[in-house]
């Protein structure tokens, strides 16, 4: 081997050896990332679950209490979107079983969730939203009933209910569309160039 041949591997071998490390320490800057964002979607669903669970508790007391079948809808309501983020958790890791440790297959992951992520905030409404207000449609009709024989209070109870829930839920749709432009589709972005980047990578 002369010596030029000699040096030529010697640069190959660095070359290769540069870019197993760059690798390693790309993965673990991949997956660091996506525990943190494992981390922030499963106490924002714990707590979310959490709430809606003690709220058709406090709902369901309510309404046997007082016999009032609104009450009782309302902690159905509840129930439904507490049991929804659930299911959709246990969904959701069943499908991540199809994935290793791979760098193509951690960014693949982190790109599915956020992908879903997206998904279900923009989609917010339907899901999370409209349940709840269904629920307190139902009570503000009911109270509405009882208030029917004085004017001046059945309709001051019906514009503060309509007034009090539109703004509420407006806001929370407004906050998680916000989410969703500022956060998730820029990581979106991130994470889709780096998978077309890699999936190149391999097809040279």
């Amino acid at each position: 081997m002369t010596f030029d041949e000699l040096q030529n591997k010697w640069q190959s071998q660095k070359s290769k050896c540069k870019l197993n490390i760059e690798a390693d320490l790309l993965v673990k800057v991949v997956k660091r990332n996506k525990q943190s964002f494992e981390a922030l979607v499963f106490w924002r669903d714990f707590r979310e679950a959490g709430v809606a669970f003690v709220l058709v508790f406090v709902f369901m007391y309510f309404g046997l209490k007082t016999n009032s079948w609104s009450t009782i809808i309302m902690a159905v309501m509840c129930l439904f979107v507490g049991g929804s983020i659930i299911v959709d958790r246990v969904v959701q890791k069943r499908r991540r079983h199809n994935y290793n440790d791979s760098l193509k297959d951690c960014v693949a992951d982190s790109l599915a969730q956020i992908t879903h992520q997206i998904w279900g905030l923009k989609n917010v409404f339907w899901w999370y939203l409209l349940p709840i207000l269904i629920g307190a449609g139902l009570m503000t009709c009911e109270i509405g009933w009882y208030l029917r024989e004085n004017s001046e209070q059945f309709w001051s109870h019906i514009f503060t209910s309509i007034a009090t829930w539109a703004l509420l839920g407006y806001g929370i749709y407004a906050i998680n569309q916000w989410v969703v432009r500022t956060e998730l589709v820029p990581r979106q972005k991130e994470l889709q160039e780096l998978l077309d980047a890699i999936m190149n990578s391999d097809k040279q």
